[in-house]
């Protein structure tokens, strides 16, 4: 006899709750020039924004996520006008192309980059 379909719906859900969710690890470098050219910052994290430093902040032309999906920012924190950049996207070369020259000063990852293990 199987389980009334609440009783396994109650199953599931509780079982689900014990998951944890585990937040992609992410990487990037940005440049201050486009074409992956001149000064270099390299950049990580978990789930934590992170302010890019002062004398790249609102300098960076081009980024390599490293295959990544990483979230910019024009403000410190996490804060303002974003843009998601990850594989496939166009323009990682520059980011003139993407409206984002010069503008950026903090990194985060993806809105939704966390999944289940």
């Amino acid at each position: 006899m199987s389980p009334p379909p609440a009783m396994l719906c109650r199953v599931i859900f509780i079982v689900a709750l014990t998951i944890p969710l585990v937040c992609c690890a992410w990487n990037a470098t940005i440049y201050k020039d486009a074409d992956f050219k001149s000064q270099s910052q390299d950049l990580q994290g978990d789930q934590d924004c992170v302010n890019v430093a002062d004398d790249m902040a609102d300098k960076a032309s081009s980024i390599n996520t490293h295959d990544n999906c990483v979230r910019i920012y024009e403000d410190v924190d996490c804060g303002g006008l974003s843009l998601e950049v990850k594989p496939g996207t166009a323009s990682h070369f520059s980011l003139k192309n993407l409206h984002f020259d010069n503008m950026m000063s903090s990194i985060g990852p993806c809105l939704c980059s966390c999944t289940q293990q």
